[in-house]
């Protein structure tokens, strides 16, 4: 944990050999990285980034960047095993389904789910999260903590936390300051010795007081409209709350496959088109 510029993900990066140091050695399990061949270090490491990149082919596709020799049945029971089936189910190609240039069919949470998996079929002894910190609805926000946990179940993992709640379960906690590593421990013992941590966390905590009983008096108020509106409000995806009036943010905005299935896929990227002002193919930046 740490500021924004502590050196968190530096930490990761240097942790997972997309970078090197220029003074002193990264040592894992008494093993110096810089003598382990990438081919091997691939295979045993794996970070998940905050935003899963997925290349321009079919769910099965990318999952099997993790995993080259995965079949089509092998993908599926990763989702499965991660929690992740009625998701998979909802698609209308199942792990066939097209995700678009970078993911764009899916919604940034989808994008996850599918990252998560890549990360499951390579079985790795070390897993580097960088946790998401972008917006998504209540459902894929429950999805990505089921597939977390079985992920991360009998492997040692790392986690870049942006909520101090991901730091309070973690069985040892680093904090980063200014490019330094400054305290480690459990969260016990940081918030009781007063020092960046515990400034830290004191602070989140006075934030998010309160924010538990709020999201469930929302998901409350969300069923309610949703159960007096039943003619009005198409049947949603299990697990979602849905609303008459929904709000939409540019970053939690809805895939094209789950607005398809009550409008069209046609019609719903020329909405989404239209609402990003773009009446043509989104390019993208190298």
């Amino acid at each position: 944990v740490g500021e924004t510029g502590s050196g968190k993900t530096t930490f990761a990066k240097l942790l997972t050999r997309l970078m090197d140091p220029v003074a002193g050695r990264i040592v894992v399990a008494g093993v110096d990285l810089s003598t382990v061949e990438f081919a091997s270090l691939r295979q045993r490491i794996v970070m998940v980034p905050q935003d899963g990149y997925l290349f321009e082919a079919t769910i099965a596709g990318n999952v099997r960047y993790g995993h080259p020799g995965a079949t089509d049945d092998q993908v599926g029971d990763a989702f499965v095993s991660l929690g992740l089936g009625d998701w998979l189910a909802t698609l209308p190609l199942g792990v066939r389904t097209p995700v678009g240039q970078r993911g764009e069919l899916l919604s940034a949470g989808e994008r996850q789910l599918v990252a998560l998996a890549r990360a499951y079929v390579a079985d790795p002894d070390l897993l580097v999260l960088d946790e998401a910190t972008s917006a998504v609805d209540p459902g894929t926000e429950v999805r990505i903590a089921r597939a977390l946990d079985g992920l991360t179940r009998g492997r040692t993992s790392v986690t870049i936390a942006h909520r101090l709640s991901t730091a309070e379960a973690a069985d040892e906690v680093l904090v980063f300051d200014g490019g330094r590593l400054v305290e480690r421990g459990t969260h016990a013992e940081l918030v009781g010795v007063g020092g960046v941590y515990a400034r830290m966390h004191e602070a989140w905590s006075a934030q998010h007081d309160g924010a538990p009983a709020l999201r469930q008096d929302l998901r409350e108020r969300h069923a309610d409209v949703s159960g007096a509106n039943d003619g009005d409000v198409a049947r949603h995806r299990p697990g979602i709350v849905a609303s008459s009036t929904p709000a939409i943010r540019p970053d939690a905005r809805p895939s094209p496959y789950s607005c398809g299935r009550r409008f069209g896929i046609r019609a719903c990227l020329m909405a989404m088109m239209i609402a990003s002002g773009s009446s043509s193919t989104r390019t993208f930046a190298p």
